[in-house]
């Protein structure tokens, strides 16, 4: 500043505008003003090169030791930059053809050396013109150009400096609720250095760039909402943006449609801005016709290679829904427990800013409903909550503005908020020094049956028992810790209601209270839970065999038709570290009182038999119950439980259960 003064000092000024301006500037005002700006200014910088060195350190680290390559459908979209920029064309045959070559992409190959791309060996379909790649091309043209300058690394960088804008706009949104600087810097730090956004942001995915994109037009929303900002080409520009969140992905369709809406009310109310607003819808019409152009010509359909059954609404979908927000590996709000705190504010929230809070909520659903509705769970074979991370982005200008009211109301939350940062950090530590394994395993419901809740995975695995697990519908709307954070979240969002009814210390009394009640019932409900039992079962006609026949769900030998030989075998069940039993319903008859056969449990990788039971004849159904244990030298790894048949007799064998101690 006193740069500028000494240099201003040595020129005569004649201006009376400038004479003005020279006398603001020597006065002790403009010297605070400058110094809080440069201040604001450097913090935020800070925090953003900050943001940017923590994931690329990440990343680099994840590289360096092979950790997280590229896998699911992200060698796909690879693949599709790579033919952008090596064929100049959308079409796959080239493109497909050389990775199944070259390998360069995914090194363990996407098909056999020398195959022919086409529909079964490739994420692309035949359509009248060609192979085109099932997923949206948005994310190709975003990605080609670093690829082309530093393969799949580069583009994993760049998608790393495209989510570190999140930095800025939280800061803004920040700036639209407090003037502290400790507030805004506590609010960006928890927001965004969190497990919902760091590990996502070095994942080749369109989810996280088609949050980005939604907060930043929610932000400019805001920003003209909360302080009247004029309209400019700045919003022309958000507009065009957001016109291309449906190349990214056809499920971010509604939200664009939604944004672009928004937009043009907030231009058409503006005396001056009608005709801009016009311009927006225009641009998104434009967006949309283009793309469905692109589809016809690709697929031969305007909506592209969807078909109208892709979305299903049943009990697993609503399970989904409620484990993208609570499930204790999938949930946001697991992932980030500061998003809880926005649950409180929601209602407050919309009773401040009604239009553009309720723009958020209804982006929000646009991103989670979908998702939630997909046949593949929770995003099939990819980062754990990747179905929730746009959401996740979107709800960020709610949560900002809980966070800021919580430190302003009371001293204590300045000490939650450092404690959530404390947790992230810790998370952060551990899942950048080791190999935290963040995949989804439980894509559908047939999965779901394979995995024990002792074995399902967990951020916090510590407490697992004390939080819900959402991946199997037969038992999760039952299960105690699911319906505990149920009552938790409504009650949360009933608790909000009252925030403008009551006075502050009434309000976080019962707030206290609440929270209280709620600690006290999940720690004696998750001490107890060790006890709640969920067995694998599995119909005998649905396991592998050497002998007999089906019959309905069981599978039948007899000694006249068969030769001895394994009834049943499998189902090559990976189990963690501990103890476990097993019940074979059965019936087994021979003319003498003789052994016909045995079960046992077995693991073909160390060829270790851990258990073994005779098997005799009986006039009576009987149950063959087993116990064993796996010992770390065997930890994940397949499980076999056998039924063997030694020639004599008969035998039937109705189901397999298996369950942990």
């Amino acid at each position: 500043m006193q740069m500028i003064l000494m240099f201003i000092s040595m020129k005569r000024r004649k201006n009376i505008t400038f004479k003005l301006l020279w006398r603001w500037m020597k006065s002790r005002y403009s010297v605070a003003f400058c110094n809080i700006f440069l201040q604001q200014k450097l913090f935020r910088n800070c925090l953003w090169l900050l943001y940017i060195l923590y994931a690329l350190f990440t990343l680099f680290i994840w590289t360096k030791n092979n950790w997280f390559p590229v896998t699911g459908d992200e060698p796909h979209y690879i693949v599709m930059a790579d033919g952008i920029i090596r064929d100049g064309t959308f079409e796959q045959t080239k493109a497909y053809a050389r990775e199944f070559k070259d390998r360069k992409i995914y090194p363990t190959g996407l098909a056999p050396h020398g195959d022919h791309p086409n529909a079964q060996n490739t994420h692309a379909i035949v359509g009248p013109n060609g192979l085109y790649n099932i997923h949206n091309i948005g994310l190709p043209i975003v990605i080609f150009m670093p690829y082309v300058i530093a393969g799949t690394l580069g583009a994993k960088v760049f998608i790393v400096l495209l989510c570190s804008f999140l930095i800025p706009m939280v800061w803004r949104l920040s700036n639209l609720y407090t003037n502290n600087i400790n507030h805004k810097v506590l609010i960006a730090v928890s927001l965004c250095f969190s497990a919902a956004v760091i590990p996502a942001s070095t994942q080749i995915y369109p989810d996280l760039l088609g949050g980005v994109i939604a907060l930043a037009a929610c932000t400019r929303l805001l920003e003209r909402q909360e302080k009247e900002i004029p309209f400019g080409m700045r919003d022309i520009g958000i507009a065009i943006t957001v016109s291309f969140l449906p190349w990214l992905q056809i499920k971010f369709t509604a939200a664009a449609i939604i944004l672009s809406i928004a937009i043009a009310l907030q231009f058409y109310f503006c005396d001056k801005g009608r005709y801009l607003g016009i311009l927006c819808l225009i641009i998104l019409s434009f967006s949309l016709v283009s793309l469905g152009i692109y589809n016809i010509y690709a697929f031969g359909k305007f909506t592209g290679p969807y078909n109208s059954g892709a979305l299903k609404l049943s009990s697993h979908s609503l399970m989904v829904f409620l484990g993208l927000h609570i499930d204790r590996f999938q949930g946001i709000f697991i992932q980030n427990p500061i998003y809880f705190v926005g649950l409180i504010f929601i209602i407050p929230y919309l009773k401040r800013n009604r239009f553009v809070g309720t723009i958020i909520l209804l982006v929000y659903c646009s991103f989670i409903i979908p998702n939630a509705l997909h046949p593949n769970w929770y995003g099939g074979f990819s980062f754990a909550g990747r179905f929730a991370w746009a959401g996740a982005i979107v709800m960020m200008p709610i949560v900002a503005y809980a966070l800021s009211v919580l430190m302003t109301d009371t001293k204590k939350g300045h000490f939650a908020l450092i404690f959530i940062i404390f947790i992230n950090a810790l998370f952060y530590t551990s899942y950048t020094s080791h190999r935290f394994d963040f995949y989804n395993k439980a894509f559908t419901q047939a999965d779901a049956k394979n995995i024990f809740l002792n074995q399902y995975d967990s951020l916090f695995p510590l407490i697992d028992n004390f939080l819900p697990a959402l991946y199997d519908s037969d038992w999760a709307f039952e299960y105690i810790m699911n319906i505990d954070f149920l009552i938790f979240v409504f009650g949360l969002m009933t608790l909000g209601y009252f925030y403008t009814k009551l006075s502050n210390p009434v309000f976080y009394s019962k707030l206290k209270q609440f929270l209280f009640t709620f600690c006290v019932f999940t720690i004696s409900a998750g001490a107890t839970n060790f006890e709640h039992r969920i067995p694998m079962f599995w119909e005998a006609s649905k396991l592998p065999s050497q002998v007999g026949e089906i019959k309905g769900g069981t599978r039948v030998v007899l000694s006249h038709t068969s030769l001895p030989g394994f009834v049943t075998f499998g189902p090559y069940i990976p189990l963690k570290e501990g103890k476990y039993n097993f019940t074979y319903l059965i019936e087994a008859f021979s003319s003498d009182d003789e052994i016909i056969g045995w079960a046992d449990v077995y693991n073909h990788d160390k060829r270790t038999l851990l258990t073994k039971i005779d098997i005799k004849s009986s006039d009576k159904p009987q149950t063959i119950e087993g116990r064993f244990e796996i010992f770390s030298d065997l930890s994940m790894l397949p499980i076999e439980v056998r039924i063997f048949y030694t020639g004599k007799g008969n035998i039937i064998v109705h189901s397999l259960q298996l369950y942990s101690e």
